[in-house]
């Protein structure tokens, strides 16, 4: 009589669907597989066992096991079709390296000897990120960071492609989606029967993801929870939920996520698979004109966020120059970064010395220090006070001004796409030091009071000084405000 285990190897070698029952509790220890596990596994297997092309998007919350999946469809992959190749890329090549020992892990495991005994791999290419079979396939692991070159495959496996840090950089974000579509789009060695599989959460909606999406890749979206009815069916395989059934009944709960206390935006976003919290946010891109060159004339005013820590994530120093005209103010430099008092006290005198700028600083954390220094070289600073209101709220006061243009940028200036990251990305990004210094300029001219038209005069305590603005309008300085 043929055994249990020697049916369910026999499965495994025909059937991905079995084999990632079995290839699960090797790769986690004491990890039961999940229903939604059959579905991804039948989405991914229907097209590579009719040989024909498949371009499938995968959709899962974190820690929800979709890495192993994938080193899972490569292994059988390899097993099944050991003449092909399977190229998998990650964000980073540390990454790769990891994913690489899993396989490997794998590969070597009984289990997978048991189902397919004629899988060998050659001898001297066993390097954890690149394996070679005697058959003349092999599988080979890069990373997004590196690029590769020089090699063509027959399934294509994309995962975590964008880390989480760089999710709100433009940049970032565009140098994937061009990885994609120059180099890793054209690795596909028969295009009528390979198969690219991208499985991630999404970090943005302008992410890889919806990338793929919008170049009609099939979709299967599965969020943390379910917010509608829901039911598949591929390959034989059915997968049913109703409104709050979860991923993985008995092991998460909708309360154990948000007893981690993330943000609305991180959980809309990396578990229900919602990205449209960062495109909702109140300030966009198209807010800031760019311009190639500021006029000449305006007054110069730098808005200081100050930041007291170097910790690796810890908050940053912002420094943002703008010329201010009446109809507009140009952002033409930024300073930005973790730094030592010293440094900080070095960038800010260079400014003064070259500039002879204004300086907006708030009466908190290390302002009050960099006042005393700038003021000992005769700088003008401006005392700001923290004030009650949250940060979102000042944002919100001057909104007016930003959704009207009135903010320019010069471009090309250095940390130029850190600084529209940041602003578009309020209030559910990493940072918000450069908005604070953005809403506490625009706050500082709206509450300057405008005076009837007098002759320039010289700047002194308690006199009339000609206002960054032209055609006739002036600001009273109050006794102490410029010292």
């Amino acid at each position: 009589m043929i055994s249990h285990q020697k049916l369910l190897r026999a499965a495994s070698h025909t059937s991905l669907i079995t084999f990632v029952e079995c290839a699960i509790s090797i790769l986690i220890s004491g990890y039961i597989p999940f229903e939604y596990f059959s579905l991804v596994a039948a989405f991914i297997e229907e097209p590579i066992l009719a040989s024909k092309p498949g371009r499938m998007v995968i959709n899962i919350p974190p820690r929800h096991g979709k890495t192993f999946l994938l080193i899972a469809v490569a292994a059988w992959f390899l097993g099944r079709f050991p003449k092909r190749e399977v190229l998998l890329m990650v964000h980073s090549q540390s990454l790769a390296v990891d994913i690489s020992g899993k396989l490997a892990v794998l590969l070597n495991s009984g289990v997978f000897k048991e189902t397919f005994p004629n899988f060998k791999l050659q001898q001297g290419r066993e390097g954890m990120a690149d394996f070679r079979t005697i058959q003349g396939g092999g599988f080979k692991a890069g990373s997004f960071e590196t690029g590769i070159t020089g090699r063509g495959t027959d399934l294509l496996l994309l995962d975590d492609t964008l880390s989480a840090q760089n999710a709100y950089r433009e940049a970032a974000r565009q140098a994937v989606r061009e990885t994609y579509d120059t180099m890793l789009s054209t690795r596909i060695n028969d295009p009528k029967t390979g198969v690219i599989v991208s499985m991630s959460h999404r970090l943005h909606e302008d992410d890889l993801t919806g990338h793929l999406v919008t170049l009609g890749f099939k979709h299967l979206n599965l969020p943390f929870v379910a917010t509608h009815d829901e039911f598949y069916e591929f390959g034989g395989v059915t997968f049913k939920r109703v409104p709050g059934d979860v991923l993985q009944p008995g092991r998460q709960s909708l309360e154990s996520i948000e007893s981690l206390s993330l943000s609305p935006h991180v959980f809309a976003t990396q578990y229900q698979q919602v990205p449209t919290a960062v495109g909702a946010g109140m300030v966009r891109r198209d807010h800031f004109p760019t311009v190639t060159s500021c006029p000449s004339g305006g007054q110069t005013v730098v808005s200081w966020d100050l930041a007291a820590s170097q910790r690796k994530n810890s908050s940053y120093t912002a420094g943002l120059v703008f010329q201010v005209f009446p109809d507009a103010v140009y952002l033409k430099h930024i300073v930005r970064g973790r730094f030592e008092y010293s440094k900080l006290k070095e960038r800010a005198l260079a400014l003064h010395s070259s500039l002879k700028p204004v300086h907006l600083i708030e009466e908190a954390s290390l302002g009050p220090a960099l006042t005393s220094d700038l003021r000992s070289e005769h700088a003008t600073v401006v005392d700001m006070k923290p004030g009650t209101s949250s940060k979102l709220e000042r944002l919100e006061g001057v909104m007016n001004k930003i959704e009207s243009g009135f903010v320019r940028v010069i471009a090309g200036i250095p940390a130029l796409e850190d600084f529209l990251d940041e602003l578009t990305s309020f209030p559910f990004g990493t940072n918000d030091d450069c908005v604070d210094a953005v809403t506490q300029l625009l706050s500082w001219l709206r509450d300057q009071v405008p005076v009837r038209k007098h002759p320039p005069v010289t700047i002194g305590a308690g006199k009339i000084s000609k206002s960054p603005f032209r055609n006739g309008h002036y600001s009273r300085l109050e006794r102490g405000r410029f010292r």
